[in-house]
Protein backbone atom coordinates (compact mmCIF):
# COMPACT_ATOMS: atom_id res chain seq x y z
CA UNK A 1 0.00 0.00 0.00
CA UNK A 2 2.58 2.58 1.03
CA UNK A 3 4.93 1.85 -1.83
CA UNK A 4 2.38 2.63 -4.54
CA UNK A 5 2.94 6.12 -5.99
CA UNK A 6 -0.79 6.87 -6.16
CA UNK A 7 -0.99 6.44 -2.37
CA UNK A 8 1.55 9.16 -1.53
CA UNK A 9 0.24 12.35 0.01
CA UNK A 10 2.47 15.11 -1.38
CA UNK A 11 1.57 17.55 1.41
CA UNK A 12 2.51 14.98 4.04
CA UNK A 13 5.79 14.21 2.28
CA UNK A 14 6.67 17.93 2.14
CA UNK A 15 5.75 18.34 5.82
CA UNK A 16 7.95 15.39 6.80
CA UNK A 17 10.84 16.72 4.71
CA UNK A 18 10.50 20.15 6.35
CA UNK A 19 10.42 18.52 9.78
CA UNK A 20 13.65 16.65 9.03
CA UNK A 21 15.22 19.89 7.79
CA UNK A 22 14.38 21.71 11.02
CA UNK A 23 15.49 18.82 13.24
CA UNK A 24 18.77 18.52 11.35
CA UNK A 25 19.37 22.27 11.60
CA UNK A 26 19.01 22.34 15.38
CA UNK A 27 20.72 18.99 15.97
CA UNK A 28 23.81 20.32 14.18
CA UNK A 29 23.80 23.36 16.48
CA UNK A 30 24.14 21.16 19.59
CA UNK A 31 27.74 20.48 18.64
CA UNK A 32 28.45 24.21 18.50
CA UNK A 33 27.31 24.91 22.05
CA UNK A 34 29.78 24.49 24.93
CA UNK A 35 26.83 23.76 27.21
CA UNK A 36 26.44 20.35 25.53
CA UNK A 37 30.02 19.43 26.41
CA UNK A 38 29.52 20.80 29.92
CA UNK A 39 26.45 18.63 30.42
CA UNK A 40 28.35 15.54 29.30
CA UNK A 41 31.30 16.38 31.55
CA UNK A 42 28.99 16.83 34.54
CA UNK A 43 27.32 13.47 34.01
CA UNK A 44 29.29 11.09 36.26
CA UNK A 45 28.50 8.15 33.99
CA UNK A 46 30.12 9.76 30.97
CA UNK A 47 32.66 12.42 31.86
CA UNK A 48 35.45 13.13 29.41
CA UNK A 49 35.72 9.48 28.36
CA UNK A 50 32.56 9.87 26.29
CA UNK A 51 34.02 12.86 24.46
CA UNK A 52 37.30 11.11 23.75
CA UNK A 53 35.53 7.99 22.48
CA UNK A 54 32.81 9.63 20.39
CA UNK A 55 34.02 13.01 19.20
CA UNK A 56 36.73 13.88 16.66
CA UNK A 57 40.02 14.41 18.46
CA UNK A 58 40.31 18.08 17.49
CA UNK A 59 36.94 18.89 19.09
CA UNK A 60 37.61 17.45 22.55
CA UNK A 61 40.13 19.83 24.12
CA UNK A 62 38.41 23.03 22.93
CA UNK A 63 35.07 21.73 24.21
CA UNK A 64 36.54 20.85 27.60
CA UNK A 65 38.22 24.25 27.85
CA UNK A 66 34.96 26.05 27.00
CA UNK A 67 32.97 23.95 29.45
Amino acid sequence: YYSLPENHDERMIRAIDMGWYVLDKYYNKTGEAPVYAAAILLDPRKRAAYLYQNWPEEWVEPAIELA
